[in-house]
C-alpha cells in the first residue's frame, strides 16, 4: 500500500505519518527538512533562495519517492505535486520567482511526475491558519521562526483549491480530508486506519 499525507506547513503530517507507520507496519518517507541546503536560507531571504529551494524539493521528493526500496508499504509526509501546485504557485504569486523559473520548475514536475508510483490513498490534514501558527511554534524548528502568518494563510488557501479541483477528481474513496483531527488521539488513529 502506498499512503500519502499533505497539508500545510504545521499540519500534524509528521506525527501523523510516524504513527501510522508504526501502527500499520508502513516505510515512513519524512520529508528532509535537516537535508536541506536551502530551506533556512529561503526562510531568511526568500527572492534569493527561492527557485533554488523548489529545485532541491522537487529532487529530494523525487528521489524518495522513486527508489527501488520505497515503490510498495510506504507512507509518505508530502507528495511531489505540493513542490508544484502548493509551493511554486504560492512563490510565484508572491513575485519570488519569475515566468521563466516558474516554467522551469513545471518542466521538471512534468518530468519527474510521470516516474512517480501513483498513491492508493491521499491523506489531507486541513488545519485553520491559527492552529497552523501554534503548532509551528511549539515545535520549535529555528529556520520556521520567521515565518509570517501571512505566508501560511496563503499556502492553506492554495491548499483548498487544489484540493477541491485536482485531488477531488481521484476515483472512490481514495482522499481521505481530515478536519479538526487529533493526530496524537489513538482512537481517532485507529478509526482512520479502518478506512485505510
Amino acid at each position: 500500500m502506498r499512503i500519502a499525507v499533505i497539508g500545510n506547513i504545521g499540519a500534524g503530517k509528521t506525527t501523523l505519518v510516524t504513527k501510522l507507520a508504526k501502527k500499520m507496519g508502513l516505510n515512513p518517507l519524512f520529508e528532509p527538512v535537516e537535508k536541506l541546503m536551502y530551506l533556512e536560507k529561503f526562510y531568511k531571504e526568500p527572492d534569493k533562495y527561492a527557485f533554488k529551494l523548489q529545485l532541491e524539493m522537487f529532487v529530494e521528493k523525487y528521489t524518495q519517492l522513486t527508489e527501488k526500496t520505497n515503490k510498495k508499504n510506504i507512507i509518505s509526509d508530502r507528495i511531489l505535486e505540493e513542490s508544484f501546485f502548493i509551493f511554486t504557485e504560492n512563490l510565484f504569486e508572491a513575485g519570488k520567482i519569475s515566468v521563466n523559473e516558474r516554467q522551469i520548475l513545471l518542466q521538471y514536475y512534468l518530468a519527474l511526475n510521470k516516474n512517480v508510483p501513483e498513491f492508493d490513498k491521499i491523506i489531507y490534514i486541513n488545519r485553520d491558519v491559527d492552529t497552523l501558527m501554534s503548532n509551528i511554534n511549539k515545535r520549535g524548528r529555528e529556520c520556521e521562526n520567521g515565518i509570517e502568518k501571512a505566508y501560511i494563510e496563503s499556502l492553506n488557501k492554495l491548499y483548498n483549491g487544489y484540493v477541491n479541483s485536482v485531488i477531488k477528481t481521484m476515483q472512490g474513496d481514495s482522499l481521505i480530508i481530515l478536519d479538526n483531527f487529533d493526530c496524537n488521539n489513538d482512537i481517532e488513529i485507529d478509526n482512520l486506519i479502518k478506512r485505510l
